[in-house]
């Protein structure tokens, strides 16, 4: 335990968890770390949120809720949430992203299974937690702006980025007029995020992580992240046969949902071309602008609906481009 905090220690004494090996576990693209503390064939994963403890109620409430909805996320088995340490059951190493490499053709039968379950998730009406609203949305494109711009060699002045703001009028406000009902959303659903749990039933056969950041939202949000996940790119034949699955015994209308979807991919991935910046600038790493290109297609795709014309008019204006390619 020679690398670990004098805090983190003190916890796990405190907690009784002494004479375990200590692991590290590779983490995601936050400032949390992970470990495996293991003794005999007993595990554990001690998640180390000391950086980020602002997540931190966010994540046992977020938890609870889900556990309490029958839904499979880790057991909580010690607490520290002042100083941002928690034990967690541990699910193993087999994320889905994981196993879908070595076991590729279980692919449809898995990606099933993740519809079901945000089927299920988009069953869990007004959940207790903070609502989506334009200055969220807003918030979150800032990151764009932000980091992606300044990679670019695009410095952009104020009435430039309230421009850019701007240009999302008629989608928020489409938004707020078709997009009413309010349900659990995940809000980083990926097969990065979700375990395979062989020995469970039904949806419960996913296991769930990462979900502090979990909102009162919107039925196509969690299910848009999914299918237009940039570290698996899907098949254009399978991503329609899913959509349909999805669709079936929902009363939509397309054009409706193809509206709300081009909205939430446009924005989800505009964000996400400014986190992988900031991760590539300001963490030094630089493996997510491998997934740049993917990013892109969706953005560029998303962009084609005419909801999203004054958004695909900034970016012409402001000539806003791929990194690395001019």
């Amino acid at each position: 335990m020679e690398d670990l905090s004098l805090e983190i220690k003190g916890f796990l004494k405190k907690a009784g968890l002494v004479g375990y090996d200590i692991l590290p576990l590779a983490g995601d693209a936050s400032d949390r770390k992970y470990y495996r503390l293991k003794q005999n064939k007993h595990s554990l994963v001690l998640m180390d949120s000391s950086k980020t403890i602002e997540t931190m109620n966010s994540f046992v409430n977020v938890r609870n809720y889900l556990s309490s909805n029958q839904f499979s996320v880790p057991e909580i088995l010690n607490v520290d949430i002042d100083n941002g340490f928690i034990v967690l059951e541990d699910f193993g190493d087999n994320t889905l992203d994981k196993y879908l490499v070595k076991n590729p053709k279980d692919t449809k039968k898995i990606y099933k299974l993740i519809v079901d379950l945000v089927i299920s998730l988009n069953n869990l009406n007004n959940p207790p937690f903070l609502e989506f609203n334009k200055q969220f949305f807003l918030d979150e494109l800032a990151i764009f702006t932000r980091w992606y711009m300044p990679l670019i060699d695009r410095f952009i002045v104020d009435n430039k980025i309230n421009r850019f703001n701007s240009s999302w009028d008629q989608a928020l406000e489409y938004l707020l007029k078709e997009d009413k009902k309010q349900v659990f959303v995940h809000k980083d659903l990926h097969c990065g995020n979700l375990f395979r749990l062989p020995n469970r039933s039904g949806v419960r056969k996913l296991g769930i992580i990462d979900f502090q950041a979990a909102k009162r939202g919107s039925m196509v949000y969690d299910i848009t992240s999914f299918l237009y996940d940039c570290r698996l790119p899907l098949q254009k034949d399978l991503r329609d046969n899913l959509i349909e699955r999805y669709m079936t015994g929902n009363d939509w209308n397309i054009q409706k949902f193809q509206n709300l979807c081009d909205i939430y991919i446009a924005q989800r991935n505009i964000k996400i071309l400014g986190n992988f910046a900031y991760l590539y600038k300001e963490k030094g790493n630089g493996k997510y602008l491998n997934f740049l290109p993917n990013v892109w297609e969706y953005v560029n795709k998303s962009l084609e609906n005419p909801i999203l014309k004054e958004v695909k008019t900034w970016f012409k204006e402001n000539n806003i481009k791929l990194f690395g390619r001019y």
